[in-house]
This record gives structure tokens, sequence and C-alpha cells, in this order.
């Protein structure tokens, strides 16, 4: 089986987040649900630990002014 995904880890995209701004990130890991492709985005890097958000494909963005049309 082949799965197809829009993004690659390692890249950098945008999101807006829970609090209505926008962010970015690196993609660290993809997972792949039934109904949907997550990625795990690293948001916040602390000493040895790494703090990730995990953002549906639909919800980012190859840039910042793609994100700020989608509004």
């Amino acid at each position: 089986m082949t799965i197809e995904t829009k993004y690659n880890i390692g890249e950098t995209r945008f999101w807006v987040g829970y609090d209505g701004t926008w962010h970015y990130g690196e993609i660290l890991g993809i997972f792949i649900t039934n109904d949907d492709v997550k990625y795990a985005i690293k948001e916040h890097e602390d000493g040895n630990s790494i703090f990730a958000i995990y953002v549906s494909e639909s919800e980012l963005f190859p840039t910042k002014e793609e994100l700020l049309r989608s509004l």
C-alpha cells in the first residue's frame, strides 16, 4: 500500500492555533488514521525535551501568505 502525503518530515509549515494566532514549525512525524493524516510539528524545545502538536493535513499551509489568505 502506498500513501501519498502533502508534506514531508523536515519541512516547515504554518497553521492557526487554538488561540487564533498563526504558528510555524518543523514536521517531525506523520501519522495516518482511518480518516485523516496528522503531522507532529515541533512547537517548543527545552533542553533535551521537544514538545510537539498534532495538526491535520487540511489545516497546514506551506507559507504564511497562504495561511493568511485562507482566513
